[in-house]
């Protein structure tokens, strides 16, 4: 089979003359092929030299996210995709708006740790008080999910509120640790003993007014 190309006529050696009408006349499919090979190839590299510059899933990069309803919509994603643990410190009021994600999160059987600052229905979720009071004025907020992901950030004020979204390993990590270390501080001084209770918080506020 072949398809036919178009050639002018009037340019043929022989002094033919059509007035400028175009002949039609056979050409191989073998050469058509090739043509659009060469043009689909073109178009290939120039989409991978565009995309190259796009980080990929495996990217340990850092995105910045900002406004509250996007550092909020952020943290529900790594929620929704966490499935063997999540850690969470965050204010009260944002544990509320996220209050859909974490009860999935428990019905899935993730394991779910964390702290929160302000006022919640007793065991709410398994998530611990924060004793120390100290980040009520602060909106922030850190979510480790299963070690690949960490957003990290505030959620106050609304308008300028910011957070990072990684998955660089070093800085999961840190915030994981972090956590980890207030849900052991304030799981253990948040118990029977008042007396006990009541001097760390003491301890914790007077330290936390000196450091910088």
């Amino acid at each position: 089979m072949t398809w036919p190309e178009a050639v002018d006529i009037k340019n043929w050696p022989n002094g033919f003359q059509s007035g400028g009408r175009t002949l039609l006349t056979a050409a191989s499919y073998e050469k058509i092929l090739g043509q659009k090979e060469a043009e689909h190839r073109q178009m290939i590299d120039r989409l991978r030299q565009v995309l190259s510059a796009v980080p990929s899933a495996e990217s340990p990069g850092i995105w910045n996210i900002s406004g509250r309803f996007q550092v909020l919509l952020t943290a529900r994603g790594l929620l929704e995709a966490a499935r063997r643990y999540v850690y969470l410190a965050s204010m009260a009021e944002d544990v509320r708006e996220l209050q859909t994600a974490l009860l999935k999160v428990r019905q899935r059987k993730v394991a779910l740790r964390g702290i929160y600052c302000g006022d919640l229905p007793s065991g709410s979720l398994g998530l611990i008080k924060h004793l120390g009071e100290i980040c009520l004025n602060s909106g922030e907020i850190a979510v480790v999910a299963d070690g690949k992901q960490a957003l990290i950030g505030c959620t106050q004020p609304p308008d300028s509120a910011s957070a990072a979204l990684t998955q660089n390993k070093g800085l999961i990590n840190i915030a994981r640790e972090y956590i980890r270390h207030e849900v052991f501080l304030n799981s253990l001084f948040g118990g029977e003993d008042r007396a006990a209770t009541e001097s760390y918080v003491r301890k914790y506020r007077n330290l936390m007014r000196r450091l910088p």
